[in-house]
C-alpha cells in the first residue's frame, strides 16, 4: 500500500461519513473518500484515500481498498479481499473472499476473481472473464475477455490469455506465454486451438 493513512472506519465514522447523497466524504483526519448512497462498507473495512466506491457496491468485513482504487457500481469485494493502490473493480465484478488484486490492476466489468486468488500488480482480468478459486495471474498479465481460469491455475507474469479462452483447473502458463483467442490450456498441460475442440 502507499505511503498514504489508511482509513479505518468505526461505528461512528461510519455513520457519519454514510451519505444521503453521493460524493467526497472528508474525515477528521482531511483524508477524503467518495462513496455512492447506495454503496455498502462493512464497518471494519479499511479505505486509503482517494478511494472511490460506485453505485449498489459493496465492500465486506475487513477488505481493504487502496489509495486512488475505483470500485465500480454494484461491484463486490469479500470479506478480507485487498484491492490494491490504483486498482480498479469493474462494474458488477466480484472478488472473492480473500483475494488480492495488486497495485494498479484491472478487473473488466462483470469479471469473477475467486476466493483466496491473486491477480497481480499491473495485471487486467477482462470483461465478463473468470479467475477461478486460488488462481494467480502474475504481474502485468492479460487475461481476454469472457477467458476462464480454472481453480489453482497460474498464468505468469506478463503472460497472455486471450478472449474466450479457457486455463484448466491446476493448469499453468508460463511467464510471457501467450494462449491465443479460444484456445484450451488443460489440466495436464495440453492445448488445444479454437479450431481443434470438439
Amino acid at each position: 500500500m502507499s505511503e498514504s493513512k489508511q482509513i479505518t472506519l468505526s461505528v461512528p465514522e461510519i455513520l457519519a461519513i454514510t451519505p444521503k447523497a453521493s460524493g467526497w466524504r472528508v474525515l477528521p483526519d482531511g483524508q477524503r473518500i467518495w462513496i455512492h448512497a447506495t454503496a455498502r462498507i462493512e464497518l471494519t473495512a479499511i479505505l486509503f484515500g482517494d478511494a472511490k466506491v460506485g453505485a449498489c457496491a459493496t465492500v465486506g468485513d475487513d477488505a481493504t481498498v487502496g489509495a486512488c482504487a475505483k470500485v465500480g457500481d454494484g461491484a463486490t469485494v469479500g470479506a478480507y479481499a485487498t484491492v490494491g493502490d490504483g486498482a480498479k473493480v469493474g462494474d458488477r465484478a466480484k472478488v472473492g473472499a480473500c483475494a488480492t488484486v495488486g497495485d494498479g490492476a484491472t478487473v473488466g466489468d462483470d469479471a469473477t476473481v475467486g476466493d483466496d486468488a491473486t491477480v497481480g500488480d499491473g495485471a487486467k482480468v477482462g470483461d465478463g472473464a473468470t479467475v477461478g478459486a486460488y488462481a494467480t495471474v502474475g504481474d502485468g498479465a492479460k487475461v481476454g475477455a469472457c477467458a476462464k481460469v480454472g481453480d489453482d491455475a497460474t498464468v505468469g507474469d506478463d503472460a497472455t490469455v486471450g478472449a474466450y479462452a479457457t486455463v484448466g483447473d491446476g493448469a499453468k502458463v508460463g511467464d510471457g506465454a501467450t494462449v491465443g483467442d479460444d484456445a484450451t490450456v488443460g489440466d495436464d498441460g495440453s492445448a488445444k486451438t479454437g479450431n481443434e475442440q470438439e
